[in-house]
């Protein structure tokens, strides 16, 4: 949108009837149920709010030491790739994306801050 009066109007607009069409929610609830990716309007909502304090800024600022963790040990496993392949390897990353992914995920939920 490049209008200002439509950008303006959108802005305001303040109906939980914003979201994906219902059309596509068909066949995926059992695989999403109502979690937030999949949700619209008051159950998007809710789960918005609920969230939201754990994406603060300082939150999110104690999490980067565990995120530069999980990082420097996928750049360990490349590394260690490149070289025994001699100095040039094809890295598949989806794979090492993944689990880095899922590292960060999970010890931000569920390690103990010390």
């Amino acid at each position: 949108m490049s209008h200002p009066d439509a950008v303006k109007e959108m802005a305001a607009y303040t109906s939980f009837d914003l979201g994906g069409p219902t059309y596509q929610k068909k066949g995926l609830h059992p695989l999403f149920g109502e979690g937030i990716v999949h949700a619209n309007g008051a159950v998007w909502a809710h789960q918005r709010k609920v969230m939201a304090p754990e994406f603060y800024t300082d939150k999110v600022k104690g999490m980067v030491k565990l995120m530069v963790e999980s990082a420097v040990s996928v750049i360990i496993e490349w590394n260690r790739e490149i070289e025994s392949a001699g100095g040039v390897a094809d890295i598949k990353i989806d794979e090492y994306l993944w689990n880095f992914s899922g590292q960060v995920i999970s010890k931000a939920c569920f390690w103990k801050k010390l």
